[in-house]
């Protein structure tokens, strides 16, 4: 069965964060997507290829404007917010970046892991190499 729907390219993402949180709007807008390389980007965190949104072409000019007003929320200035009008849909997306950023900076970087195993085999191969004598 073949996809007759057509997509279009709605942004590239660098920041995997910023990509999680423009997919749970464009999903609770009921907007048809599809993301790429989103599988090359977990298995290898480190190469930043780009996770490339695209949004069906009818859904185009809707996903443009939810984007450009998260762009303009993301840049505006702690004086420049307002919480007075805030309902419980923004009350839960700002509580989803606070998570997404607590997770983010309690992670431990991966590279880590593997250093500690390299240190445990060098320290491996010196105690064989020193019973041998």
């Amino acid at each position: 069965m073949s996809d007759t729907r057509n997509y279009i390219l709605l942004r590239t993402f660098n920041n995997t964060s910023f990509e999680e949180l423009v997919v749970a709007r464009l999903r609770s807008e009921n907007i048809d997507f599809r993301i790429k390389n989103e599988m090359s980007a977990s298995i290898y965190p480190m190469v930043n290829m780009g996770l490339s949104l695209e949004v069906e072409v009818s859904d185009y000019e809707l996903a443009q404007d939810i984007l450009k007003q998260m762009d303009q929320d993301a840049n505006k200035q702690p004086d420049d917010m307002d919480f007075t009008e805030a309902d419980h849909k923004d009350i839960a997306f700002e509580k989803s970046v606070f998570e997404r950023e607590q997770k983010i900076s309690n992670a431990k970087p991966p590279y880590l892991v593997f250093l500690i195993i390299i240190l445990m085999c060098l320290v491996y191969a010196y105690f064989v190499t020193q019973m041998r004598y």
